[in-house]
């Protein structure tokens, strides 16, 4: 075991890597909670326009190729974000094929 104290460089990449990370953690909570605000208007019985059935399949076929890639690159927080957003864009597309056609 090393004795070594750690060097100001060392301690500005530990504090400069963990911002970077929370910045990260940031950025998937707002962009994952962008669907939120919809699904809970529609939950609450709500009318809204729903987004086109394309928009949400590319969105899905994007995000499960981005969670292959963060898988691959051990990158923990785009597996989260990823995944999230996934499941969210199921419950979105599950919404769009079962609603009923409005006149």
């Amino acid at each position: 075991m090393s004795n070594k104290r750690p060097s100001a460089t060392d301690s500005m990449w530990y504090r400069t890597n963990r911002l970077q990370e929370n910045i990260g953690w940031a950025g998937m909570a707002l962009v994952q909670c962008a669907s939120f605000p919809t699904l809970y208007m529609l939950a609450a019985g709500h009318r809204v326009s729903l987004p086109d059935l394309s928009l949400v399949l590319c969105l899905m076929a994007g995000l499960t190729l981005y969670l292959i890639r963060a898988y691959l690159q051990r990158d923990r927080v785009y597996m989260v974000s990823n995944g999230l957003g996934l499941a969210v864009q199921s419950a979105m597309l599950a919404v769009i094929i079962l609603a009923p056609a409005t006149p």
